[in-house]
């Protein structure tokens, strides 16, 4: 309960990594669920609203949009400078399937975002997560849903960052929180094009 006794807003969530495929090479999936209750399952999804891909090539060797739900958000490492340009990557076969289920398509130079942060190739990569982790607070119902103010959400984070960083000094903490900052605030949405587009 909080101070005043009403009851705390709780939001539990369970995330669990897909194993196995990462010591082959193969793409690696993770899950997340929040929910306002107790979450029961403990396993694969295979129905979600926000996917975050941050292989640009994810086309090229699976589906990334199976399983997304109607209406749901895919967001996709591209280094596209346009929203077109990016639609044009997207294999014909997938467009369909964008345009009937109303997945809103967006894309984010995560990796731009990361090395800009840091030199070191083995932390561009956490980077890179950390930018993605602004995209899906940007563009999935979860801060809406959950009804968190963005300052709330932001003041979180940094807590949070302090937590795991804070021992590395504050620059460490205020790099992290920059690139998340940025992958929020850089994210771009691709419009639907035309299905006979160039595929590039």
């Amino acid at each position: 309960l909080d101070d005043d006794g009403s009851p705390k807003e709780v939001i539990h969530i369970s995330a669990n990594p897909k194993y196995g495929s990462e010591k082959k090479g193969a793409p690696t999936n993770y899950f997340m669920v929040a929910a306002p209750e107790r979450v029961r399952v403990n396993c694969d999804l295979h129905h979600v609203h926000t996917v975050l891909c941050c292989d640009p090539k994810v086309f090229l060797h699976s589906n990334p949009l199976d399983g997304l739900e109607d209406g749901g958000e895919f967001v996709w490492e591209s280094n596209e400078d346009t929203p077109e340009k990016a639609w044009q990557r997207i294999p014909k076969q997938y467009r369909q399937t964008i345009i009937d289920k109303k997945i809103k398509v967006y894309i984010l130079n995560g990796f731009a975002i990361a090395k800009k942060a840091t030199n070191r190739e083995d932390l561009q990569t956490r980077m890179q997560g950390n930018a993605f982790l602004g995209a899906f607070f940007h563009v999935s119902p979860f801060l809406k849903s959950f009804h968190i103010p963005v300052e709330e959400y932001q003041t979180t984070i940094r807590a949070q960052y302090e937590k795991k960083f804070g021992r590395f000094g504050e620059a460490v903490v205020a790099s992290n929180m920059s690139v998340m900052q940025s992958g929020f605030d850089d994210v771009v949405e691709v419009p639907y094009g035309d299905l006979e587009a160039p595929d590039t």
